[in-house]
């Protein structure tokens, strides 16, 4: 193939042309480097990089045809680089003594050694006395014995211009000079494993930039390393990784997702996966981004396959939590229960802690459980394991309590046990000083299932005291972000839950506004769209959230007030592009009662559906 079609085929992604054309090219750019540096390391490293700057600005060549002058122009403006910095040399990699020299039957000794370095210096010091274009072309030409036509095409001049300049070269070294550049320049050769050292380093590079967070550079970087290397996943993960990062900065607020960007993270994350990257990074991104887009069968499947392959114990207790919950987005609860007592079964009982046992029972598993009628199994076997973690702290009890009360209050209607549930929660909170900044919160929610019980039951004073009550703890939660924004001023402090650090303001916004949102939530499940939207309202006096729009919308809706609740709603979804791609929000418009009137509106379709936002 020509130097055209393989920098065409090497664009359209044949993954063989890459390595075709550094395989075609290396020696000339070896030599060319060897004649500006007049040193072997040095024109090693520059004949890697040099390779690297023309793979990474390949789409910028206007005349394909012309692959060759053009490395040679980049290997050039390299070579002069590295004059200017006239520092002192660092390799980029190591060679050892077997790739520098011929291979001989037994170790050189130290004055063999001497002889052949002083030989090289000589050779080199020759060479150094000859014109440059001359030097040039004599250099290519014994390099790796390259051919008059093949040094003319990469210099831009006639093969007959070549043979004049190699003559010249010829005439100024004498025989024995001739014959000693011979021996040097063959045990000084590029190693066989030139293109694949080429792309560790490359590798590098593109993990530097995802350190840095430099999404774009990286993306670039990777994609070099897969039309090199087409069957190793590290260049496949290092694009998909890049992808999902520019995907992660326009989930923001406002932001507008790409689906051809998600589509490329999927895609690349999935081959890395196929080629035997099976870390646990690469599945929970791959598994983040499948369920992000809606896609939760094949989240499922493969957090399936992950943990029954799992060493790690809770590894493999995470992967079958999260595979049950995309079971469960499917309405598959039965499937979804399968899932989490297959991995219960997996993982003995005392290969992780407790607490990670329990966790497994929570959010849509404790739906599942309920929907296929073994909602006393769970509470069962939730009670069992609470009771076995004699050293659960308090954030471990809150969860515990929490779903336990949910199941009581929003599942089964037992609201008698869910207050019961509740206040032995808040009677161990009160005993104790654990929780740190996160603990009004986790009150509040205690507070609202409280509130949804008091509710159900039309116990009317003392669901006005427990929303008295509710208010002047978010309350105090608000004096207690101004003293430490005094105190602490701009520190830094790390959410319990998801283990990110964030600004002590920034925290504090996330989890009074929290408050908020979850009394309006309790509010409005017993039918108090009024006192919901009030409390809506100030959830997002404190900081803006597409679920709070979502619900003020469809407490609005309650109200009837259609215009604003349609606002709302179209807030939801500016603030989050994500939970419309993957059909998030729409299935939350399903699930929610008050939007019931409206389901077939088009012009609320129309912000759910991203079919018709199109």
């Amino acid at each position: 193939m020509s130097d055209e079609e393989l920098v065409r085929a090497c664009l359209r992604g044949n993954t063989e042309a890459f390595s075709e054309l550094v395989e075609r090219y290396r020696d000339a750019v070896y030599g060319l480097a060897l004649s500006y540096t007049n040193d072997f390391d040095a024109a090693r490293d520059i004949a890697q990089e040099s390779f690297i700057k023309a793979f990474l600005a390949l789409r910028t060549l206007s005349d394909p045809a012309k692959f060759g002058i053009w490395l040679k122009s980049i290997t050039t403006n390299q070579c002069r680089m590295w004059s200017r910095e006239q520092r002192p040399h660092i390799p980029l990699y190591t060679l050892n003594e077997q790739e520098v020299l011929p291979c001989v039957p037994r170790p050189k000794t130290p004055s063999q050694i001497y002889e052949e370095k002083e030989m090289e210096r000589i050779v080199l010091d020759a060479l150094a006395k000859l014109p440059e274009r001359t030097r040039q072309a004599a250099i290519l030409f014994y390099i790796d014995g390259l051919s008059m036509k093949e040094i003319g095409e990469f210099l831009g001049i006639s093969p007959s211009a070549v043979k004049q300049r190699v003559y010249r070269a010829r005439k100024h070294l004498k025989e024995e000079m001739m014959g000693m550049i011979g021996e040097i320049f063959a045990g000084r050769r590029l190693p066989e494993d030139f293109t694949e050292r080429t792309v560790e380093e490359a590798l590098r590079r593109g993990h530097e930039h995802l350190k840095q967070r430099r999404w774009e550079e990286a993306r670039e970087e990777f994609r070099k390393v897969v039309e090199a290397l087409p069957d190793r996943p590290e260049g496949h993960l290092g694009i998909g990784l890049a992808a999902n990062g520019l995907v992660e900065e326009q989930k923001r607020p406002g932001g507008e997702v790409d689906p051809d960007l998600v589509r490329e993270a999927l895609e690349e994350l999935s081959e890395a996966y196929r080629l035997g990257a099976r870390d646990p990074d690469t599945v929970w991104t791959l598994a983040d981004l499948y369920a992000d887009t809606g896609r939760h069968r094949e989240c499922a499947e493969l957090l399936e396959e992950f943990y029954r392959r799992a060493e790690d114990p809770q590894h493999a207790l995470e992967a079958g939590w999260r595979a049950a919950s995309s079971y469960y987005m499917m309405g598959e609860y039965e499937r979804a229960v399968q899932c989490h007592r297959e991995v219960l079964g997996l993982v003995p009982r005392k290969a992780a802690p407790f607490h990670k046992r329990l966790e497994t029972y929570y959010y849509g598993v404790s739906v599942s459980y309920y929907k296929v009628g073994l909602a006393e199994v769970w509470l069962q076997e939730t009670e069992e394991l609470m009771r076995e973690m004699k050293d659960a702290d308090l954030f471990q009890s809150f969860l515990y309590f929490r779903e336990r009360g949910t199941m009581y209050c929003r599942l089964l209607g037992w609201y008698k046990e869910a207050m019961e549930s509740t206040e032995e929660f808040l009677k161990i909170a009160e005993a104790s000083d654990e929780g740190g900044m996160e603990r009004r919160c986790w009150i509040s929610t205690m507070h609202c299932l409280l509130l949804e019980a008091y509710g159900h039951l039309k116990e009317e004073e003392q669901f006005e005291g427990t929303l008295r009550t509710a208010l002047e703890n978010v309350e105090a939660y608000e004096r207690e972000w101004q003293r430490d924004l005094r105190e602490r001023g701009e520190g830094k402090v790390k959410e319990r839950f998801s283990q990110k650090e964030m600004s002590i303001d920034k925290f504090y916004r996330k989890y009074v506004s929290a408050c908020y949102h979850n009394l309006g939530c309790a509010c409005l499940h017993v039918g108090r769209s009024d006192t919901a939207v009030g409390l809506f309202r100030r959830a997002l006096e404190v900081r803006d959230s597409s679920g709070t729009h979502f619900l003020l919308s469809a407490a609005l809706l309650a109200q009837g007030d259609r215009n604003a609740s349609l606002f709302h709603l179209k807030e939801a979804a500016r603030l989050s592009p994500m939970g419309v791609l993957s059909g998030e929000l729409k299935w939350a418009f399903e699930q929610v009662k008050e939007f019931a009137p409206v389901r077939e509106d088009e012009e609320f379709l129309h912000v759910i559906i991203p079919s018709c936002r199109s």
